[in-house]
């Protein structure tokens, strides 16, 4: 199970900013960010060599993954399964070439999954437009998409244009604005109440932030582990609605944001990330320029994530969180940051 959540057109200075907690097994291992010879960037699968989150270092196209689960739905053929971190890399190589009718191609051959999948537009401006048309021109220097082999109405209803869809696939592009999604469907706030509560913070955070520390603030609002109140959790009849799980478990990944490994035995949080694409811009031009800031932590490390004080585990957070920066043509860096530092946030 993973949690995902975009700020798309909403910050001065990055128009997309995206989110990533990964659950997984703690057996199951990954490397830190790599950059391989087709220029991703990314952590690994080990057992697949697939991405979850990650970009693209040649053309600026960037990728999010999250498995969907829904037992109405008919599972492939197991052996004829491939693996969905496999699909996020074809996305990066090929971006923007790809065709929306190629990607319907594949709904077979994969588990349910949502894909969040973007990429830089050429914008134009000259001397002579009108303010109205540079001001949409520099708005529309992105086009993010929703890619799922598990759609509904409510998915075509609430996004900016559909290119495909049918029955058992949908590619459509995503307006500006907060977006989340966990294993179900794009902003379902009523029974994911992961997808309620970041969605929540995250419209907090832009309404009341001054957003002096952007990165240190996504960092705590990802590693949020209050748990939830038991009220906000979907019941077991909801929950028997699309869950293959037994409700004791699926109940536990209802009920916080980020899933100390060594504390929860059934749910862990073995992976988060962060990326922030900065844009370099006049007031007088459309950007041309981008910092790509990716920020990653492998929260599954033996160190503990609590500190006891006063019998109470405070969280204490001391795996460090490693930057790849990437700006334009230039080849991406890989430092690992100390969040008590100026020196590693991204500049406005």
């Amino acid at each position: 199970m993973c949690l995902f959540g975009l700020l798309f057109g909403l910050i001065p200075n990055y128009p997309v900013i995206m989110l990533h907690n990964r659950e997984e097994d703690l057996e199951r291992d990954f490397t830190e960010n790599i950059i391989d010879k087709d220029g991703i960037v990314a952590p690994r699968d080990t057992n697949t060599d697939g991405v979850w989150l990650g970009f693209s270092s040649i053309n600026g196209s960037f990728v999010a993954i999250t498995n969907h689960r829904n037992k109405k739905i008919s599972l492939p053929n197991i052996k004829e399964c491939t693996s969905r971190g496999q699909l996020t890399k074809w996305l990066l190589r090929e971006a923007p070439k790809v065709s929306h009718h190629q990607i319907l191609t594949f709904k077979e051959k994969y588990y349910g999954f949502n894909i969040i999948y973007g990429y830089p537009t050429k914008t134009k401006d000259s001397t002579d437009e009108k303010d109205d048309q540079k001001k949409e021109s520099k708005e529309n220097s992105f086009q993010i998409f929703l890619i799922t082999n598990r759609p509904k109405m409510e998915d075509i209803l609430q996004t900016k244009s559909t290119f495909s869809y049918d029955s058992q696939a949908l590619v459509c592009e995503l307006p500006s604005g907060i977006h989340a999604i966990s294993n179900g469907y794009l902003n379902d706030t009523q029974i994911w109440t992961r997808v309620r509560f970041l969605s929540k913070y995250l419209h907090e955070w832009c309404e009341n932030s001054k957003h002096s520390d952007v990165v240190q603030e996504l960092q705590q609002i990802i590693s949020n582990d209050e748990p939830f109140d038991e009220k906000e959790i979907p019941s077991q009849s909801v929950c028997d609605e699309f869950s293959p799980y037994p409700y004791q478990f699926e109940h536990i990944c209802h009920t916080k944001l980020f899933f100390n490994p060594y504390v929860n035995p059934n749910e862990r949080t073995v992976s988060q990330s962060i990326l922030m694409i900065e844009s370099e811009q006049s007031k007088s031009e459309a950007p041309s320029n981008y910092i790509y800031h990716f920020f990653h932590r492998d929260s599954r490390k033996k160190e503990s994530l609590y500190t006891k004080i006063d019998n109470k585990n405070v969280h204490s957070n001391p795996n460090p969180w490693v930057s790849t920066t990437w700006h334009n043509s230039s080849k991406p860096k890989n430092e690992e940051i100390d969040n008590s530092t100026e020196d590693n946030k991204p500049k406005h």
